[in-house]
This record gives structure tokens, C-alpha cells and sequence, in this order.
């Protein structure tokens, strides 16, 4: 009735192992494979370490155990600090501060980190180790450990080196002592700059000079001597550069007093040949006078223009018409009593007549004014003539002495330039000497005092825990790296497998149908279940040979898969399903006689008559498979030996018949090929519903690319992780090619616990195979894992 069902709905029906209802493909159709995706979304990553977690796990191990080996044998070390105060220090040699100080905050730092350097000088080591005589202290030359793996790393690389010494010939048998005792301070010094760490404090003057032993003792002691030789070697140092610039700056003074002198010298030689005594007050008084001149001649010529303008009048005017500029007092007095007269006269006349006595004395006294204005016009002109003549004459000799007074000052500005020059060359010569022998009585003092600007701000005190090795965080990290490589190695290992995995690759990759999944035995079995079906079962026999118990074992995980099959198959082509199917795969052991066997089974449910033909004739299975023994066989009916119906038996299963290879045939293509086998089909066509074909794998023999011609419909089976992508894309190519009808590819041997289908499907089915089977089941599908008979 389930099976009545699913049929009857199509393609509603749930199908859980079966990817999509395999499609009709057009002939000749040539599959093409498409590029690798690269777009994969987080599920498909989960899904790729879930598949390949052993070895995620295995890596992860590998780094951890190699931490934990690491910290359990290296010998814990012990770390104390030490903190200097570094001051700025400014060597004053010369007496110009602004620029020893021009350096600011940069030549402060600059000068801390050069300090901080100097701390890890071999001389200062040297100086440790001489002090402490760590050449003969046990504490500083036990042996320690630096981890299992360091150790070995170091053994193995000394052994190349030994190696690589020898082949050389370049090491001698023996050395002197003094080069044995060389090399041995040398490496003494190596070994304790190596356990030694200086870091300068930021955006402060301290520096943390820290030294790391398995002695937390010797590790305090150590950096305070240190610190302490630090000091000692940098006053000895300061007391060095004192000495040698007290005797730069003796042998400076000497130079330089005679510069001195001779500078002195030069300038009063210059000074009595020029004849200057006090030439500040000369240089005031020659540019006064040459200013007052520049005054004077400017107004001059300014008047100039006046009596310039008042002389070209005047050579122009006339009696009657004067100009008003060259009109003067007594001009204008005269005209004005000129003027009153003749109105006087004009009155009189009219009254008086012209013969009257006073009109006579007026007229006399008219002409009389007329002569003298007369007169002063004359002298006036005569007047302008000579004042433009004397402020011409003016000018010239102001003009002439502003020259020789300008030529008297340019001298004095050429002789004050020289003199200047000399006067500063021997003022500088002077503060050079008075500041050198300044500095070289300040060396004096500072040679006698032991003052340094280096100070131990914290000293260094036995520690109380181990500084390493950190376990925790050693083994986090390892954590970490081992999870990092891990799941490089697990991606690595997913990009070199080119393996069928699922359908998804079947169809996006290859470009063909597939038809479902085969889950594998391992997907939910139990140990007991194992070791029951590997005692029950038949060596010789590959894969899950469900045939042989018969149709009260049909139920499971694997059973539903093949139902699903069933329901593709007959679903792939709308009103006329292919009634005779060939299966077949790409390369040996792959599981396509156990799909033949548990697919007929599968339609012999549903009550349609169902033939299965074994016609591997070269390693036929199927009839083993079956619980069967095998007759005669194809072999016999396409030799002509024996009729088809006398050949074809049927099995435990109702309404399922087997049709067996027979004996191994000298010639199969050919007796494939043969128009006795194309009858052969057809009387299967004409008496059974379905006809269910085993033949050999497609890439090596040729027997399923005859047999590909006469069928509806080929079923490639592949199984996973172990079937190549190419291998299964030229099966496909090659039964293309001839015409074949490719119905789809089935995956076989798929363990539904890891990867995509474990995630959707396992949980259900679980329950679903435990509700069926129970505990007393001892039958559960396989698939061809192991090699077939």
C-alpha cells in the first residue's frame, strides 16, 4: 500500500536519499564538466572538517603533545629587573649652550636609546663576567635544558655542522690554549648577552635591564652588577673624554692666543694708516654735515624756481603791461596814487575846467608819479634779472660741495667696513680664547669629581616565580597552531580528493543526473551488529547482497535508498518508464551488482514481474548474490546452446527471476553484440516488466558500452570517496557517445553520519532503522567496500 502510494503521487513523495527524479536526457547530449565552485558557504565548510575531523583531531594532537613534551622538559628560568635612570647629559666644550641644547626632545631620546644600546656591549659583559668570575661559578655554567625539542633541533644541526667541519678538513685536531681560553670568554659573553634584555621605558628616562637564569639568585645578582659595572664604565668613559678635551683645549688656547695677537696687530695698523681715532663720532659728524648740505641745496633750488619764473616775467613785461609777480610795494603805492589822482582830475575838469590852478598842480603831480612808477618798474625787473642770476650761482656751489661731502663719507663707510671686519675677527678670537681657557679650568675640576648623570632608580631582587616556560599559554598557543594547521591540512587534503562525495558534485560538476544515495553498513551499526553479519556472511560476496535474505529484510536505512531509486526510475520518463535498465560503473568494485540485485528486488515489491541478467561473463556475482546456484547461463543462449526460457530461475523473492552468466565466455563482445542477444532482449521485454542488467565496469571493458545500444536506460554507480570526478565524466563521454540513455548516477557506499547527508538525515533514520529492525536485527545493508569475488 506505502508502495501503491508513492506511486500514485510522483514526485510528492518524500525521497530523502534521492536528489532530484532523474530527467530524460536528449541523445548524443555530452556531458561537460564544470569549474570547482568556489563560492562555498559556512555550512559547506562545517561539513568538510566534520567529514575530515579525524584528521583535524589528529593534528591538533600532534601540536599539543609536542607543547606538553616542550614545557615538562625545559628548565624553568628565572627573570629579575633592574631599572636605570638615564639623564640627559650636555658636554660643554665650547661656550655656546643654545647650540649644545638645540637638539630638544629628539637628541634626548636619541641619546637614551644610545645608552640603552651600550648595555649591550660584549666589553660591558666582559666586565661582568670578570667581575663575578662567572668562568668558574657552577651556577652560571650548569646545564640546563631548553625543551625536548629545542634540544634535539640544536643536537641535529651541531651534528651537520661536525659533519660538514669534517668533510672540510678545515678544523684543526688541536688549538692552542689561548685560542681554547678566547673562544671559551666569547662564548661566556654570547651566553650572557643572550639571557639579557634591555628596554627603554617609553616617554620616560628609565630603561629595565632585565637577566634571565634557572638561578633566581645568580639572575638578581647578575643584573645588579651589571648596572653597577654600567656606571663604573660610563664615569671611566666621561673621565677619558675629559682628559682628552683638557688636552684639545690646551693645544687650542695656544692657537688661538696667537690669533689673538695677531688680530689686535692688524686692526691698529689699519686704523693709524686710515686715521681713525674715533670713528663713530667721525661717521656722526661727516653724515650731519652732508645732510645739513642736502637740506640747504634743495631749498636753494626751490627758490631757484621762484626767481626762475619772476626772470622769465620780466623779460617779457612792459610799461603798460606788468606782471603782478614782478610787482613790488612801492609799485603798487605809486599805481594806487596814480589811480586817486586822475579821479581827482576828472572831477575837477568837469567842474572847473581845464585851465583852473588846481586842475594845473594835479596834472603836474601826475606826471610826476607816472616818472617814478616808471622808475620802479624799471629797478624791479632789473632786481629779478639779478636774484635768479645769484640763486643760479647758489645752486652750482651747493651742489659741489654735497659731491665732495658724499665722496668724503663713502671713503669713511669703505674704511669703517674694513676696520669693522677686523674689530669683530678679533673680539671673536678673544671670546673663543676666554671661553676655551674657561672650559679648560672647568675640565680641571670635573677630571677630580666622579659625578655621573646614571643612576639605578630600582634594584633588582630575587624573583619568586618562574618567568618560563608559560604552561598555559604554551599550550594555548599550541592549541591554536594545531586547530590553524589542522584545518589547512583538512582543506588541503579536500582540495587534492578528487572523489565523488555527493550528489551536488554529480550535478553541478559532471552535468549529470543523479539518481540518489546507497547509505553504508557503517552509518548506524553497532559493534555487535558488525561482528554478526561478518560471521553470517559469505566471503566471497562484495557488498550488502540483500537479495539473499529474502524480501522480510527489506526495511532500513538502505532499503528506503533503493525505493527511492525504484521511485526515480520509474518517474524518468512521463507515461512509459525504461523497462530495461543496464547498470553498470567506471572502474571495479564500486557496488553495481549489489545495485542490481537490491533494485530489482526493490520493483519485484511492487508486484511487477522483474528479471535480473548477470552478463559480466568474465567475474559474474550476481547469482551468488542472489543465494542462487548458477545453470547454464547467457553464455549457453549466446553460444546456441539452450533456449531462454529453460535458462531463466526464479529466486526466493515472488515475482523476481534470475537470468545468470553461466560459464566465462572466450568472446563476450562479441556474443553481446550478436543479433541473438537483441532477441534475447526483446523476448525480456515482451514477458517481464522490468529488465535489470549487470554488466562490467564501462572503462576497462567494452561489454557495457555493446549492451548501452539496446537498452532504455544506463545507471552508472559510483561510489564515494573512492570514485574519481574524471573517471566517472569519461564513463559517461564513452556511453554517450555510442547514444547511450544515461537515466542518472547512483552513489553508493555513503556514510550518512559525516558530511552533508549526516546533518539532514541521519537523526531520522536512526530512529527509522531501530523502529524496523529492532535488536534481534541482524541483517543491515553494505556496500562494495571490499574487493568482490
Amino acid at each position: 500500500m506505502i508502495e501503491q502510494n508513492q506511486e500514485e503521487h510522483g514526485s510528492n513523495l518524500p525521497q530523502p536519499y534521492a536528489s532530484q527524479t532523474a530527467l530524460a536526457r536528449p541523445q548524443h547530449q555530452i556531458p561537460q564538466v564544470q569549474p570547482f565552485d568556489d563560492s562555498l558557504s559556512i555550512a559547506t565548510y562545517l561539513q568538510i572538517l566534520a567529514r575530515r575531523k579525524w584528521l583535524l583531531i589528529a593534528v591538533t594532537l600532534t601540536f599539543l603533545v609536542l607543547a606538553l613534551l616542550q614545557v615538562l622538559t625545559i628548565t624553568p628560568q628565572y627573570r629579575s629587573r633592574v631599572t636605570l635612570q638615564i639623564d640627559p647629559e650636555n658636554v660643554k666644550v665650547l661656550p655656546y649652550e643654545q647650540f649644545a641644547q638645540s637638539g630638544g626632545s629628539v637628541g634626548k631620546t636619541e641619546y637614551l636609546w644610545t645608552q640603552a644600546e651600550k648595555l649591550k656591549t660584549r666589553s660591558l659583559a666582559r666586565r661582568v663576567i670578570q667581575n663575578l668570575q662567572l668562568a668558574d661559578l657552577p651556577e652560571f655554567n650548569a646545564p640546563t635544558s631548553q625543551g625536548i625539542l629545542i634540544d634535539l633541533r640544536s643536537k641535529l644541526l651541531g651534528s651537520v655542522r661536525w659533519i660538514f667541519s669534517k668533510k672540510q678538513g678545515g678544523a684543526s685536531e688541536g688549538g692552542t690554549s689561548e685560542g681554547g681560553t678566547a673562544a671559551n670568554e666569547d662564548a661566556l659573553v654570547n651566553r650572557l648577552l643572550g639571557q639579557m634584555t634591555v628596554r627603554p621605558i617609553r616617554n620616560t628616562r628609565l630603561v629595565e635591564v632585565s637577566f634571565q637564569s634557572h638561578d633566581p639568585q645568580l639572575a638578581a645578582k647578575i643584573a645588579n652588577v651589571l648596572a653597577e659595572e654600567f656606571i663604573e664604565q660610563h664615569l671611566e668613559s666621561k673621565f677619558e673624554a675629559t682628559t682628552r678635551a683638557t688636552d684639545f683645549l690646551d693645544k687650542q688656547l695656544d692657537d688661538f692666543k696667537i690669533k689673538v695677537e695677531e688680530s689686535e696687530e692688524r686692526i691698529i695698523k689699519y686704523a693709524q694708516a686710515k686715521n681713525i681715532v674715533n670713528l663713530n663720532e667721525r661717521e656722526t659728524i661727516n653724515r650731519k654735515k652732508l645732510a645739513d648740505l642736502s637740506d640747504e641745496l634743495t631749498r636753494v633750488e626751490n627758490e631757484l624756481i621762484t626767481h626762475t619764473a619772476r626772470y622769465e616775467a620780466s623779460n617779457q613785461a612792459s610799461l603798460d603791461a606788468f606782471p603782478e609777480t614782478l610787482k613790488s610795494s612801492p609799485i603798487r603805492e605809486l599805481e594806487e596814487r596814480l589811480a586817486q589822482s586822475e579821479r581827482e582830475l576828472a572831477g575837477l575838469s568837469s567842474r572847473y575846467g581845464p585851465e583852473w590852478p588846481a586842475i594845473k598842480e594835479l596834472r603836474l603831480e601826475l606826471e610826476e608819479l607816472e616818472r617814478q612808477l616808471l622808475l620802479e618798474k624799471r629797478r624791479a625787473i632789473a632786481a629779478a634779472s639779478a636774484e635768479y642770476h645769484l640763486a643760479q650761482e647758489r645752486r652750482g656751489k651747493l651742489a659741489a660741495a654735497l659731491n665732495q661731502q658724499r665722496q668724503i663719507v663713502d671713503r669713511l663707510n669703505e674704511d669703517s667696513i674694513q676696520y669693522r671686519y677686523l674689530k669683530r675677527d678679533t673680539d671673536s678670537n678673544k671670546e673663543l680664547y676666554d671661553g676655551l681657557l674657561l672650559r679648560l679650568k672647568e675640565a680641571g675640576v670635573a677630571a677630580g669629581l666622579k659625578s655621573s648623570n646614571i643612576q639605578i632608580a630600582d634594584e633588582a631582587v630575587v624573583p619568586r616565580g618562574a618567568a618560563s616556560p608559560k604552561k598555559a599559554r604554551s599550550m594555548m598557543l599550541a592549541l591554536m597552531l594545531g586547530l590553524f594547521f589542522g584545518i589547512g591540512a583538512v582543506f588541503a587534503a579536500e582540495m587534492l580528493d578528487n572523489t565523488i562525495k555527493s550528489t551536488d558534485e554529480v550535478v553541478h560538476q559532471l552535468g549529470l543526473p543523479a539518481l540518489g544515495i546507497i547509505p553504508s553498513l557503517a552509518s548506524n551499526e553497532t559493534r555487535e551488529t558488525k561482528l554478526s553479519r561478518w560471521r553470517s556472511r559469505p566471503t566471497e560476496v562484495q557488498g550488502p547482497a540483500l537479495a539473499s535474505n529474502g524480501p522480510e529484510a527489506m526495511h532500513g536505512r538502505a532499503w528506503e535508498a533503493y525505493r527511492s531509486l525504484r521511485t526515480s526510475l520509474l518517474l524518468s520518463h512521463s507515461g512509459k518508464p525504461p523497462k530495461v535498465i543496464l547498470v553498470t560503473s567506471a572502474l571495479p568494485g564500486e557496488g553495481k551488482t549489489t545495485t542490481v540485485a537490491n533494485t530489482a528486488m526493490a520493483m519485484a515489491q511492487t508486484g511487477a514481474r522483474t528479471l535480473v541478467i548477470d552478463l559480466d561473463m568474465r567475474r559474474p556475482a550476481l547469482s551468488q548474490a542472489l543465494g542462487m546456484r548458477s545453470n547454464g547461463g547467457m553464455s549457453a543462449y549466446l553460444s546456441g546452446n539452450s533456449d531462454l526460457s529453460s535458462l531463466i530461475q526464479p529466486t526466493t523473492v515472488p515475482e523476481l527471476f534470475l537470468l545468470s552468466a553461466g560459464p566465462p565466455a572466450p568472446n563476450p563482445p562479441e556474443l553481446l553484440g550478436s543479433d541473438r542477444m537483441a532477441k534475447g532482449l526483446e523476448l525480456a521485454r515482451e514477458y517481464f516488466t522490468h529488465v535489470v542488467i549487470d554488466s562490467p565496469p564501462a572503462l576497462e571493458l567494452s561489454d557495457a558500452l555493446v549492451l548501452s545500444r539496446s537498452v532504455d536506460g544506463v545507471i552508472l554507480v559510483a561510489r564515494a570517496g573512492k570514485t574519481p570526478r574524471q573517471a566517472l565524466h569519461r564513463a559517461s563521454d564513452r556511453l554517450m557517445k555510442l547514444g547511450a540513455q544515461i537515466l542518472g548516477v547512483l552513489i553508493n557506499d555513503v556514510d550518512v553520519r559525516r558530511g552533508e547527508y549526516g546533518y539532514s538525515y541521519g537523526g531520522y533514520y536512526r530512529g527509522y532503522d531501530n523502529y524496523f529492525s529492532g535488536p534481534t536485527s541482524d541483517f543491515e545493508p553494505d556496500t562494495d567496500a571490499r574487493k568482490s569475488a
